[in-house]
C-alpha cells in the first residue's frame, strides 16, 4: 500500500506540469494530451534511478535541483520499498509452504552492504528480478570489480549465473565498450 502511494506520488510529481510556466504549458499539455509528448511511467521511474536526467525528457519544467535532490532520492527509495515488499511476499510464502531453511536464510539477509546511491543499477536489477542480493554476492562482485583478471570459486546455489554475472556487467558496461 505504501509502495503503490509512494509510485503515485512520483508519477504525479514527474508528470505535473507548473499553471506559473505561461503560454509553453497550455502547448505542452496538449501535445501531451495528443501523446506527442510523453508521459512517465513505472520504468521510466526506474531508470531515473541510474539516469536521473531522463526524469526532464517527461516534464522539461524541472530544474536540475528538482531532479537531482528531491526526485532522484525518492525513486530510490520507492525501489527499496519494492524490493521490501518482494522480501516479504519470499518469507510468507516460505512461511504457507514450512519451508524453514529457506525462510531462516532469507531472515539472515537483512539490510544491504553497499549502497544504493553508488550502484543504483543494482537495485533496479533486484526490483527488475524480484530478488535481494546477498552478501557473499555482493562481496564476490565487488572483489571482481577491485581485481581485474583474478578468479575465484564459489559453491553451486550462490547466484554465480543469475545474479554475479549481471551485476557485474552492469558495472562494467559502457556505451562504448563491448562486455564479454
Amino acid at each position: 500500500e505504501q509502495r503503490e502511494r509512494v509510485e503515485r506520488q512520483l508519477l504525479e510529481s514527474v508528470n505535473r506540469i507548473p499553471a506559473t510556466a505561461g503560454l509553453r504549458t497550455s502547448a505542452f499539455n496538449m501535445r501531451r494530451a495528443v501523446n506527442l509528448e510523453p508521459h512517465a511511467t513505472l520504468r521510466d521511474l526506474a531508470r531515473a534511478a541510474y539516469q536521473p536526467s531522463t526524469l526532464r525528457l517527461f516534464n522539461p519544467y524541472l530544474s536540475e535541483t528538482a531532479v537531482n535532490d528531491v526526485l532522484q532520492p525518492a525513486v530510490l527509495e520507492w525501489l527499496e520499498l519494492c524490493v521490501l515488499e518482494d522480501k516479504m511476499k519470499r518469507m510468507a510464502l516460505l512461511t504457507e509452504e514450512k519451508n524453514a531453511q529457506e525462510l531462516e536464510r532469507e531472515l539472515k539477509e537483512v539490510g544491504r552492504e553497499w549502497s544504493v546511491k553508488q550502484r543504483p543499477e543494482w537495485l533496479v536489477f533486484e526490483v527488475e528480478q524480484r530478488l535481494q542480493i546477498r552478501r557473499v554476492q555482493h562481496l564476490v562482485a565487488q572483489f571482481f570489480i577491485e581485481n581485474k583478471g583474478v578468479s575465484t570459486q564459489l559453491n553451486m546455489g550462490e547466484g554465480k549465473t543469475r545474479v554475479i554475472l549481471p551485476m557485474l556487467v552492469l558495472v562494467l558496461a559502457q556505451p562504448d565498450r563491448l562486455v564479454r
